[in-house]
């Protein structure tokens, strides 16, 4: 019976695990804290993010723990995950939350550990062409990879 239990609580997990990877495909954006920092009304946080049309949902310890390395010593408890379709409501999710650290995955490219002043900031200084750079960095760098993995294959095959 013990194993039976097992079992359902792993097939769980793997749906759960299925379920967020197609939400995470489907979404540009992810905002993610700890639930467990203070001063932070989740109820009064998910009526404004319905009222903004974001899904939102609590990713529970061992999801994450399951999703991620355990090098990330930043996701070791549960955290509430925002879902948002583009980077103009990012904007409006990030002012909603005041006095929370948070990190978000953008292009499926993780933020440093940041604040709302902190993005605004960042934001407000580069008017969107500082993502653009990371965007367009990120970009390079990987056809760069590619490019010398090409040529090592070359090189061992004209040996």
């Amino acid at each position: 019976m013990l194993s039976l239990k097992n079992n359902y609580n792993d097939l769980i997990l793997n749906y759960d695990i299925l379920r967020l990877n197609s939400i995470i495909n489907q979404r540009k954006v992810l905002v993610l804290f700890n639930i467990k920092q203070q001063n932070i009304n989740l109820v009064n946080l998910k009526k404004s993010l319905f009222q903004q049309k974001c899904r939102s949902g609590i990713w529970r310890q061992r999801l994450v723990n399951k999703l991620f390395s355990s090098d990330l010593k930043f996701l070791s408890s549960s955290m509430f995950c925002i879902y948002i379709d583009d980077f103009n409501k990012l904007v409006k999710v990030i002012e909603l939350l005041d006095n929370i650290n948070f990190f978000f995955i953008y292009n499926n490219r993780f933020s440093n550990i940041m604040n709302k002043n902190i993005f605004l900031d960042i934001y407000n200084r580069n008017n969107k062409l500082g993502f653009l750079h990371f965007n367009i960095f990120k970009l390079l760098f990987n056809i760069i990879i590619i490019l010398i993995y090409f040529i090592t294959i070359i090189v061992k095959y004209i040996k």
